[in-house]
């Protein structure tokens, strides 16, 4: 007994069914791609926080072997920079209070060099304490801070509020 020949059954996508896929897919991207973004800047923005360890352990270290924040013209580092790192100034605020302002770049997604953030520092008896929230001049957006930077700079004429 012999079967009639059949055609085999069609599998696959159908053209209309892949052009649905590439447009979900198309959409997706187009959502995610400035959250990414704004996260690859804050990652650079933690890199050239992270590069300035040096500066912060110099000023530290003057702190605590003299008791006081260094004066402003304290230059117990070199100019820190990085590739994220433009320029680094110190400011002692008052005897326990001290403030590097660093200006930043290379950060891409359009923003422009020279914006900053500020490390605020607090020093005790036993150790100095570093804060970070955005810098006292040119602030880069809030957006584009890590998590713990958030905060808004704390008033230069009143250094009570660093560290809140």
């Amino acid at each position: 007994m012999s079967y009639p020949y059949r055609l085999p059954v069609a599998s696959g996508f159908t053209l209309i069914e892949l052009m649905i896929v590439i447009a979900i897919v198309g959409i997706l991207t187009a959502l995610a791609m400035p959250a990414y973004q704004d996260y690859a800047v804050r990652a650079k923005v933690t890199e050239a926080i992270n590069a300035l360890s040096p500066a912060k352990i110099s000023i530290s270290g003057a702190f605590l072997s003299n008791g006081i924040m260094p004066a402003d013209d304290f230059d117990g580092f070199s100019s820190t920079q990085s590739k994220y790192v433009e320029s680094v100034a110190y400011t002692r605020t008052d005897d326990t209070h001290g403030h590097l302002n660093v200006a930043l770049r290379n950060l891409g997604a359009s923003i422009v060099d020279g914006l900053s953030v500020g490390l605020y520092a607090l020093g005790s008896e036993v150790a100095i304490e570093w804060d970070c929230a955005q810098g006292s001049q040119n602030a880069l957006d809030t957006k584009y801070l890590p998590a713990p930077c958030a905060d808004p700079a704390p008033s230069p004429g009143n250094p009570a509020n660093y560290l809140d």
